[in-house]
């Protein structure tokens, strides 16, 4: 039984299906931001706390204004432990949309300097335009 035919009319399918053209995504297909951008750059640490610079980016289409900061530390390797978690609330910063502006972040927590530390910042606006947002999961007035 010759299979050529077969093996041709799947490589035509497959051709014809990969030139196909796509819908271009209307707004509800496309994902919005859920929060601020950190692009760290370094990290200092003093003794008593480590500050993080870099900066912090608005994806948003409306000003943000204020910044609630919540910083995870966990112990990295085998399973991942959560050591401690810091916030900070930032009420002056202002950031345009699409813009970035410089971070300087103290983050006090001891935890910071052990070796197997890692952690995670969560950056999210106090206000969005005129709208105040809800504080982050977990937050602790």
């Amino acid at each position: 039984m010759n299979t050529r035919p077969r093996l041709v009319i799947a490589a035509l399918a497959t051709l014809f299906a990969a030139c196909t053209t796509q819908k271009a995504p209307d707004e509800a297909d496309v994902a919005l931001p859920t929060r601020l951008l950190i692009h760290a750059t370094g990290t200092v640490d003093d003794g008593k706390a480590t500050t993080l610079t870099g900066t912090i980016e608005n994806p948003f289409d409306q000003p943000v204004h204020g910044v609630r900061y919540v910083v995870t530390i966990f112990r990295h390797g085998g399973s991942l432990r959560v050591l401690d978690v810091w916030q900070h609330e930032d009420p002056d910063t202002t950031i345009e949309p699409g813009k970035s502006v410089p971070l300087s972040l103290r983050i006090e927590s001891q935890k910071m300097k052990q070796r197997s530390a890692r952690f995670r910042i969560d950056a999210q606006p106090v206000k969005l335009g005129s709208k105040s947002m809800p504080p982050p999961v977990g937050w602790k007035n």
